[in-house]
């Protein structure tokens, strides 16, 4: 996805691939941070949202979106998905993913859900 990315963007801007636990970026350097469809995906979700929030410079954004199935479907996913060898982890409750926002040092801002199945988290760095 990189490569064909990268060929879209020319020169328009820098694309690099990292551990989201350890981002090869100075602390404070981005005034807004984006997660789309990956944070499921995450071993360690509060290792990944504290390195988003070194990144980040005070008061800089972060939106997070992510599939988010309905209860009981995101429960019977939950339980299958070790079983599967798609990279997928788990599928937070909003519960879950205010809790790590705010543990990390994050205030959210709003959570709202993307049609049925999706969710967007929007949060500031305190």
């Amino acid at each position: 996805m990189i490569k064909v990315a990268q060929a879209r963007l020319h020169d328009k801007a820098k694309l690099t691939v990292s551990d989201s636990e350890k981002l090869p970026f100075d602390d404070a350097k981005f005034d807004l941070l984006t997660c789309t469809f990956s944070f499921h995906h995450y071993p360690n979700p509060k290792s990944a949202i504290a390195e988003m929030k070194r990144v980040l410079a005070p008061q800089g954004k972060l939106i997070i979106a992510d599939p988010w199935p309905f209860v009981p479907l995101r429960q019977i996913v939950n339980l299958l998905l070790p079983l599967r060898k798609s990279g997928d982890v788990k599928f937070y409750s909003k519960k879950e993913m205010c809790t790590f926002a705010k543990a990390a040092g994050f205030v959210v801002l709003k959570w709202s859900r993307i049609g049925s199945l999706n969710y967007l988290m929007t949060a500031e760095k305190a």
